[in-house]
């Protein structure tokens, strides 16, 4: 799949785990320009997999991607995207830094998340991984994307 997008831009990822977001976006981007919120959980805490620390990633997230906005750079947003006030800020953010905003919408069958997810070194609860496909399909729902 070819994806062309003016540079510099921003992508907002959106899907849940085991989707295909991050590797998507490790063959269609440079390291530097994924702001992942999964490998500031691992900087700013014990892994990837430590949500106590998600309020700090995140609020470190929001300062690497205002930064990256006002300098007009390439900015890929790895998280699972599903929430609606953080993508409207993103793209509000962009839009006054005359930077074109983008989204990218990942789908993937339940059952393939699942099998990707066992793959991990650390696996989340199928559990959780169920409430996010739940919660994906409202997203989905509300976003005015195309597939």
């Amino acid at each position: 799949m070819r994806f062309d997008v003016p540079v510099p831009c921003l992508v907002v990822l959106i899907g849940p785990s085991g989707s295909g977001k991050t590797t998507w976006a490790r063959q269609h981007f440079e390291e530097g320009e994924i702001v992942s919120s999964d490998a500031l959980r691992a900087m700013v805490g014990a892994g990837e997999d430590d949500q106590v620390a998600g309020t700090a990633a995140f609020d470190v997230l929001e300062r690497i991607v205002s930064e990256r906005m006002k300098r007009g750079i390439t900015t890929v947003v790895d998280t699972l995207g599903f929430d609606r006030d953080r993508r409207t800020g993103w793209v509000s953010l962009a839009h006054e830094n005359g930077v074109p905003a983008h989204a990218v919408v990942f789908e993937a069958d339940r059952d393939v998340a699942e099998e990707r997810n066992a793959q991990r070194r650390r696996p989340i609860p199928k559990t959780v991984l169920g409430r996010q496909h739940t919660r994906f399909k409202k997203v989905r729902a509300s976003t005015q994307c195309t597939a």
